[in-house]
């Protein structure tokens, strides 16, 4: 095992909610444990999702980037300290990383004036949420797929910084 994995499989301590093939666009496979869920499962969720996330993937360097944050600053902080540190390691890793981004929103085609503002916006690309608390919940998720579904945006990341066991991260 390379190590890449070793340093992921050492850091993460939840899967991804949906977990995509090579391609990125079909789900192969769904693993919806509780959340903060006993520290047992951890292992094996990690085993599931590092098999389905391409190494060469720019969502597996993006995690490792999180996950970078989280090993230096550890939980606690809020979530705009994560965010600037999160921005400096994804400028470092060769992406481009906007902070604070307001995306327009449409609805049946129609611009509804009515900005979403993204904690980060990778490569133009990809949404990343970050949060600071206890553990993900359900609303989260939910969250973070509405604001996909209202930009038209293909690829987002949930990430918690404030789990005090490790880095909750999710995959859309």
């Amino acid at each position: 095992m390379g190590g890449a994995q070793a340093f992921l499989r050492e850091r993460i301590t939840m899967p991804f909610s949906s977990l995509r093939s090579d391609s990125g666009t079909d789900i192969v496979s769904r693993f919806t444990p509780p959340p903060c869920s006993h520290p047992r499962l951890f292992g094996l969720a990690l085993e599931l999702s590092m098999n389905k996330l391409d190494v060469n993937s720019d969502m597996y360097r993006i995690v490792g980037c999180a996950m970078k944050v989280r090993h230096n600053l550890g939980s606690g902080f809020s979530e705009s300290v994560y965010e600037k540190a999160f921005q400096m390691e994804l400028e470092e890793a060769g992406f481009s990383a906007r902070l604070q981004v307001r995306i327009p929103v449409f609805y049946k085609g129609v611009n509804l004036h009515r900005d979403y503002v993204a904690d980060v916006l990778v490569n133009d690309s990809i949404i990343v949420e970050l949060k600071a608390v206890r553990c993900l919940g359900k609303i989260h998720e939910e969250q973070i797929g509405h604001y996909l579904e209202a930009t038209g945006l293909k690829e987002g990341l949930l990430v918690n910084f404030g789990n005090k066991r490790g880095l909750e991260w999710r995959v859309y």
